[in-house]
C-alpha cells in the first residue's frame, strides 16, 4: 500500500488530553522544580529538633499530595472542560505534505505553513506536534499512519527543514 502525502483526520477529547501533555502542560521540568524547591525546604527546616523534622516530612508529603491531585485529577478534568467547549477542535482536519510546507485544511478554510513558519516540533509514540507559535500548535496523530498517511516521511521533512524534534 502507498503511503499518501494528503489526510483527513479528527481530534477526540482523549487525543487532545495527551497532545497538550506532550505540549508540555503537565511538564515533567515543571515537577521535577517543585519537587527540588520542596527538598530544600525540607532540608533547611529539617535541621534542629524532632518537631521542625516532623513538619518538614509532612510538608514534604502535602507538596507530593498537591502534585499528585493536580497531575492526575485537577487538570486532566479541566482540559477536558475545554475540549467540550473549543468547537472548532471537534472539526476534522487536513493535512497535506508539499515540497514547500504543510497545507493545512479546515471546514472554515485552509493555509499553506510554510517549513520555515514551523517553529519547533515535537513527537511522541502517539503523536507529532506543529508548533506555529510558542504556545499553539497543530496536533498530528500518528494513528493516522494506519489510514494511510506517511508519518515517517512527515518526520524526515520536519528534521530537513525545522530542525531536531525538541
Amino acid at each position: 500500500m502507498n503511503a499518501s502525502l494528503k489526510i483527513i483526520y479528527q481530534i477526540s477529547e482523549d487525543d487532545y488530553l495527551k497532545a497538550l501533555t506532550l505540549g508540555g502542560l503537565f511538564s515533567w521540568r515543571y515537577y521535577l522544580r517543585v519537587l527540588v524547591v520542596t527538598l530544600l525546604l525540607v532540608t533547611l527546616l529539617g535541621v534542629g529538633s524532632a518537631p521542625s523534622q516532623y513538619f518538614a516530612i509532612g510538608g514534604l508529603v502535602g507538596v507530593a499530595i498537591f502534585v499528585a491531585i493536580a497531575r492526575y485529577v485537577v487538570l486532566p478534568s479541566r482540559i477536558r472542560k475545554h475540549y467540550q467547549k473549543y468547537k472548532l477542535m471537534h472539526d476534522e482536519v487536513g493535512i497535506e505534505l508539499r515540497d514547500e510546507g504543510i497545507h493545512h485544511t479546515v471546514p472554515d478554510g485552509e493555509q499553506l505553513i510554510r517549513w520555515e513558519k514551523i517553529l519547533k516540533w515535537r513527537h511522541n509514540y502517539a503523536y507529532i506536534l506543529l508548533y506555529i507559535a510558542p504556545r499553539l500548535f497543530l496536533v498530528v496523530p500518528k494513528s493516522t499512519i494506519s489510514k494511510g498517511f506517511n508519518i515517517p516521511l512527515l518526520i524526515i521533512r520536519l528534521t530537513q527543514n525545522v530542525g531536531k524534534a525538541v
